[in-house]
């Protein structure tokens, strides 16, 4: 598996690529320095479409990092502090994992086999999920509107007939009802 580290703290990044080394993997690290995690959110948004199977990230702003990954829409980003955190964001297809780059060596090589679990292996990259076309409600009103619409149109089938007539009596009306005349 190839994986891309990123990380404000050069010590610990070394000491986690040794640990996915260690692994059998091949860790590739960045040579960005600085402790900007917006500078190291770019270049993971690069590196996620040169085909790296995982990338890691170590910040000590990591809550704030893995939302501003997140919001790009081209990461799936997780903050992990045990192998099992790791694990489960492997399964569950992230890209990105975020670590808090003030956690010790060992806690950061415990995530690293996570990521690399046997029971992560076999995951399959997440699928994107099909849209759902949402129902439109009808309109509060609609039987209301549908009534009065009905309304209008008997109105205007009236208006079109000749009016009855007011003369003649009870004879004339019944004719007329009947459409005799």
């Amino acid at each position: 598996m190839r994986i891309y580290v990123i990380s404000d703290n050069k010590d610990k990044e070394i000491a986690l690529a040794n640990a996915i080394s260690k692994a059998g993997n091949s860790p590739i690290m960045s040579e960005l320095s600085g402790d900007d995690y917006t500078e190291m959110i770019g270049e993971a948004i690069d590196n996620a479409k040169s085909g790296y199977d995982m990338m890691v990230m170590l910040s000590a702003d990591s809550v704030d990092a893995c939302i501003e990954a997140n919001k790009t829409g081209k990461l799936r980003a997780i903050v992990c502090s045990t192998a099992e955190d790791a694990a489960k964001a492997r399964r569950a297809g992230v890209n990105l994992v975020v670590i808090d780059s003030s956690s010790t060596k060992s806690e950061i090589g415990n995530v690293a086999r996570g990521i690399m679990s046997s029971t992560a292996a076999a995951v399959q990259p997440m699928q994107k999920k099909e849209i759902v076309e949402r129902h439109t409600p009808k309109p509060m009103f609609s039987g209301i509107m549908k009534k009065r619409e009905q309304k209008q149109k008997e109105e205007a089938q009236e208006e079109d007939e000749p009016a009855p007539p007011k003369e003649g009596g009870i004879m004339s009306k019944i004719k007329y009802t009947f459409g005799l005349e």
